[in-house]
């Protein structure tokens, strides 16, 4: 749905742009597309974003039985971490769940072990007699992780008021065990409440925020990346690098 959304107002701005300078479709040819790649770049838009537009315009254009063949941008590999959730806002989200013990626990458990949420999904009421769980992570790979004593602890006054229904699975909602689609929704409430950009506000977010805080705390990649369980180095050693904050904090102090 957000796919769509984006390549209809992908498509508006660039009718937009055309009915101002009086063209219509049949007019545009690269140069047409090259002025507007300039003028979207002059609006301060990112290379990535500029190039997600063009594959619409591209779009647009192959239904319209109009081609214009064209270069997208170079974009340069992202060395930055950015939009990762700092731990003062994680805390402020704990804060205004701390009457809704279910959804407390589901955010401690996210940030506290670094689940993705297909994962979370996962954990039974047995889970929670344990200092580990087995989690079945990406590729059909098991890995072990442990239990923080605070997230445990949440879990177990979560059981005291958790409904009998007719399922194993930890965390539930009126209908039965919780879909992807209601932990995204538990996420982005806390978030406006705690007034977290939009963009923060997604719960893999949480996962990228618990190797950024293992990672800033001197903990091995490998380790990382065993408890992540991650299949690639590469993807657990963007978590050594500076956030765009702290790089910037950085460059102050010179």
């Amino acid at each position: 749905m957000k796919t769509i959304e984006s390549y209809g107002s992908d498509i508006r701005q660039f009718i937009e742009y055309l009915d101002i300078r009086c063209l219509n479709i049949k007019d545009i040819d690269i140069e047409t597309i090259e002025k507007y790649k300039k003028y979207l770049l002059r609006n301060g838009l990112k290379a990535k974003t500029v190039n997600r537009k063009l594959t619409s315009i591209n779009q647009f254009l192959k239904f319209n039985n109009h081609q214009v063949k064209y270069k997208k941008l170079k974009e340069q590999k992202q060395n930055i971490l950015n939009d990762v959730l700092e731990k003062e806002e994680i805390e402020k989200m704990i804060y205004y769940c701390k009457d809704n013990i279910r959804d407390k626990a589901i955010m401690l458990t996210l940030f506290k072990m670094g689940l993705r949420v297909s994962e979370l999904l996962q954990l039974v009421v047995s889970d929670t007699k344990g200092n580990k769980v087995t989690i079945k992570g990406k590729g059909g790979k098991y890995r072990s992780i442990p239990v923080p004593k605070d997230v445990k602890k949440l879990w177990l006054e979560y059981l005291n008021i958790r409904k009998e229904v007719n399922t194993n699975k930890l965390f539930i909602g009126k209908r039965g065990a919780l879909k992807r689609q209601s932990i995204n929704k538990i996420i982005q409430k806390y978030s406006r409440k705690a007034k977290i950009k939009k963009e923060k506000a997604h719960p893999h977010n949480l996962r990228h925020s618990f190797c950024k805080a293992l990672a800033s705390s001197g903990v091995d990649t490998l380790i990382i990346a065993d408890l992540a369980g991650h299949g690639s180095l590469e993807t657990t050693r963007i978590y050594t690098r500076q956030t765009e904050k702290e790089l910037l904090n950085i460059m102050e102090m010179i």
